[in-house]
């Protein structure tokens, strides 16, 4: 058995033994610094997993994912999140030397100017924030099928009364054997520190994997995300649902699913349709569908989808999101060289 299938299967293993570990990881402010801003990304429901298709720079999200393909090409995305929120991304493939490839990207996430009011509810003028983050990535090929890779982000909270800054180091494998539909890949993602302040580091264990069946135009992507922590329902999640009768003015006591809701919350769907140069995303996010849906009009929370054009020389791609019934993310993105094409 070659090398890079025995570090494979002892990395699914590892990550399987800590699906129920509990690693006591508080809130985090750095937690947009974890978003997606890729187009390809948005329309794939916000999580890549081994997803290595497209140009984008998914390598931002898992540092595996960078390769040959991206050196010399610069991605810039545009996406305009929910209310004032507007967020860019920049990242360019730089080098090689020899198994290694490495990049650096730019994230930006701004709020824009909202209104500010006193204890009194005096209007005090206007107050602005914004995340932004500088990071490094490089990836090595160990074999024909396994890649592992790193990234170190330096990441700012700018907020208008101080500001947090934190270091975050992402650690990434990608497999897939080179006659395989199936692809695999695990990320050890956000470990570090946050500097002045008693936050903790956005940490985050994902496993990922496609597969495309034979002779099919689409293939599957499932993500297992939030490994580090089983329970991740509140409190008043976890509360029984009581409902008065109607008629005979009975209390009815209806048990929640919480442990099916649990297991919901850490597992994400996508798929991609690939026609040619045109490619279709989709994808379902039930965590997002249900914390942020209204209970009495649903519709399409949780939903997002894309479409993505590639020539020789460019990627354009286009995405939404729903987040809520009024507030719909759109995302562009474009992939090319700005340099020689040799």
């Amino acid at each position: 058995m070659k090398i890079s299938r025995q570090i494979g299967m002892a990395l699914l293993l590892f990550c399987t033994t800590k699906t129920f570990a509990q690693n006591g990881a508080g809130e985090s402010s750095f937690q947009s610094s974890q978003l997606g801003f890729q187009s390809a990304v948005i329309g794939l429901g916000g999580y890549s997993g081994a997803y290595k298709e497209t140009q984008s720079a998914m390598y931002l999200y898992n540092p595996a994912l960078l390769d040959t393909l991206s050196k010399g090409k610069l991605a810039m995305g545009y996406t305009r999140y929910i209310g004032k929120t507007n967020a860019t991304e920049l990242a360019y493939g730089f080098g090689q030397k020899g198994k290694f490839v490495w990049g650096m990207g730019f994230q930006y996430l701004g709020y824009g100017k909202n209104e500010a009011y006193d204890a009194n509810g005096n209007n005090s003028g206007t107050w602005s924030a914004a995340d932004f983050s500088l990071k490094g990535v490089a990836s090595y090929q160990i074999d024909s099928s396994l890649q592992m890779g790193a990234s170190l982000q330096q990441a700012v909270v700018q907020m208008p009364q101080n500001s947090l800054t934190g270091t975050f180091m992402d650690v990434g494998f990608y497999y897939k054997e080179p006659k395989s539909s199936w692809s695999a890949s695990l990320l050890f993602k956000g470990m570090g520190m946050v500097y002045g302040d008693d936050q903790k580091s956005p940490f985050d264990i994902q496993l990922g994997l496609t597969k495309k069946p034979k002779n099919a135009p689409f293939r599957f992507l499932l993500t297992l995300y939030g490994l580090q922590q089983w329970d991740v329902l509140s409190e008043e999640e976890k509360m029984l649902i009581q409902t008065t009768d109607p008629i005979t003015g009975e209390t009815i006591t209806e048990q929640r699913w919480i442990w099916g809701d649990n297991a919901m919350r850490h597992v994400h769907t996508a798929m991609e349709w690939q026609f040619g140069q045109l490619r279709l995303y989709t994808g379902f996010n039930y965590e997002r569908r249900k914390t942020l849906q209204i209970e009495s009009a649903p519709g399409l929370v949780g939903m997002s989808m894309g479409l993505g054009f590639t020539t020789k020389r460019w990627e354009f791609n286009y995405s939404w999101s729903n987040f809520n019934p009024s507030n719909v993310v759109h995302s562009f993105g474009i992939v090319f060289q700005p340099f020689s094409y040799h």
